[in-house]
């Protein structure tokens, strides 16, 4: 998977340049084959990548796939075995190149900092967790890598909870994304609904990342914050 320079819708452009950007952003989504990371593997991956200038790439691809695809993943997302036997990359290759977009360490490098924020809906709990099951032992997390979960975000607001001066986003996100509370949906069609962002093509990696970056911004602009920067000790 190649990142190639992108020009971001013009309502997305208008609310980044309302953001002062502190931090480089990579906004992720994989579509997979199920929910188990152990026993599932990501069949699409797709990043938006925001550097600190400004500039905007982006990149998407399918996966060869490791097992039959059931019918309810075929209907939620469109992608047949078809597509994938005659487009998808293999798995290794671009989870190497999604740790390298990410900028996680190889054991024994150098330690350099990442200045980047991972951004996703719900990927605290679920996309993250595909990425674990590669990167362990391969990979090693910087310590200046960031998470923030616009699904955790926007639960949070659902359910009128504001994060304590001390917790660090990821760990408040995770912690929201914990709680069980009947009835209340967080998804991200509904997210950009609230926020008014435009949503087309929902479960498709490709089309997800653009709505989650859309609803990133409102937040942050309803924050009225830059680019959160959670202190290192509690993220």
């Amino acid at each position: 998977m190649k990142l190639i320079p992108i020009t971001l819708p013009e309502s997305i452009q208008a609310d980044l340049n309302l953001i002062p950007l502190t931090r480089r952003l990579v906004i992720y989504d994989f579509e997979t084959t199920g929910l188990s990371p152990e026993k599932d593997r990501p069949i699409q991956a797709a990043v938006i990548v925001i550097e600190k200038d400004g500039t905007a790439s982006a990149g998407s691809c399918f996966i060869k796939a490791h097992k039959l695809l059931s019918d309810l993943i075929i209907q939620l997302t469109g992608i047949t075995e078809d597509i994938l036997t005659a487009e998808g990359l293999e798995y290794e290759d671009v989870m190497h190149e999604m740790a390298k977009i990410f900028r996680l360490l190889e054991p024994g490098t150098t330690h350099r900092p990442s200045e980047t924020t991972l951004i996703g809906h719900n990927s605290i709990k679920f996309d993250w967790e595909f990425m674990k099951a590669f990167v362990l032992g391969k990979y090693i997390r910087p310590d200046d890598l960031r998470m923030f979960d616009t699904a955790g975000h926007f639960k949070a607001e659902l359910l009128n909870m504001q994060k304590p001066k001390l917790e660090g986003w990821s760990a408040f996100h995770r912690r929201v994304l914990d709680i069980r509370a009947k009835g209340v949906k967080f998804n991200l069609a509904l997210a950009c609904e609230h926020y008014g962002v435009q949503a087309d093509g929902a479960h498709r990696a490709d089309a997800d990342v653009l709505m989650t970056l859309g609803v990133f911004l409102k937040q942050c602009i309803k924050m009225q914050a830059p680019v959160p920067e959670p202190d290192k000790t509690t993220n």
